[in-house]
């Protein structure tokens, strides 16, 4: 059976976007490359276009100019011309540049990251550093050997009997009401609100892990219920089970065969039930 559980609100990634953009807008080396295409071409005929402008219009602009009377960002001293002492003087501190190599120019000197430049552009590098991240990550997790406790625990006292299974052979059972019965009363069949599932996360509380029955539910007394492995060469009860052996949890997915069979029987009527978009959870077992 499940473990008693709680909802969470889980996380998800969502991608928004278009396969047009998934394609060709991405920062992958091949579409930088090509936009950097795109970008030369286009600022070569700009320029093309300004050397024939300033051909044709260059002698009548220059004279033009001349005439006109100069503004004081014009007409004002650069800084550093014409100083009267190289104290007064000299262009401004520059910042340092992490692609410009160091002034030995030997190779020892460079950086990890102008070694790096010399190959690849700063958008590979980016991916390149990544993947390496990821690698590390992964080889940094540990194996599951399922003897953690569930993250989905709490107090399901609050659960009742449903009235539909008033009068069905289901009637011990309590049912959670944020499942939609999907076959009437008896068996149940149903799956959760969609919505609630999405928002619950990666891990399905009970109350909305989807239910598929052909009958009854077992009612098992639990201190006379045994359990025999190979004949009866083993006879183990309950209680055993629970205080003899080492419990794991194990997280597993599951789905029904007939998930979305409504939108399959909208188009072409087939033998089962609709079942929507919600037989499906992954629970800690």
């Amino acid at each position: 059976m499940l473990d008693p559980s709680n909802r969470s609100l889980g996380w998800r990634f969502v991608l928004d976007a278009s396969e047009d953009f998934i394609k060709n807008e991405q920062e992958w080396p091949a579409n930088i490359e090509k936009k950097k295409k795109q970008e030369e071409a286009k600022k070569k005929e700009q320029d093309e276009k300004k050397d024939d402008e300033k051909q044709t219009n260059g002698d009548s602009q220059k004279k033009d100019k001349d005439q006109e009377p100069k503004q004081e960002h014009e007409w004002k001293r650069d800084e550093g011309e014409n100083k009267h002492h190289d104290a007064y003087g000299g262009a401004k501190d520059e910042e340092p540049d992490p692609d410009k190599p160091t002034e030995s120019g030997q190779e020892g000197q460079k950086t990890e990251y102008q070694k790096l430049r010399e190959k690849y552009s700063p958008q590979e590098i980016a991916l390149l550093r990544a993947l390496q991240h990821e690698k590390d990550y992964i080889k940094s997790l540990k194996q599951n050997d399922g003897k953690r406790s569930s993250p989905q625990t709490h107090n399901r006292t609050e659960f009742s009997i449903d009235e539909q299974d008033q009068f069905t052979p289901d009637n011990w059972l309590p049912r959670s009401s944020d499942l939609v019965r999907l076959t009437g009363k008896h068996p149940l069949n149903a799956e959760a609100n969609l919505s609630h599932l999405f928002d619950a996360g990666l891990v399905t509380p009970n109350e909305l892990h989807y239910v598929r029955n052909h009958g009854a539910v077992p009612r098992i007394i639990w201190e006379e219920h045994r359990i025999d492995i190979q004949n009866g060469k083993v006879s183990l009860s309950m209680d055993d089970l629970k205080n003899k052996f080492e419990s794991i949890n194990i997280q597993v997915a599951l789905a029904c065969d007939g998930n979305r069979r409504k939108e399959l029987n909208m188009i072409k009527r087939s033998k089962g039930f609709n079942w929507g978009a919600g037989a499906t959870g992954c629970a800690f077992w």
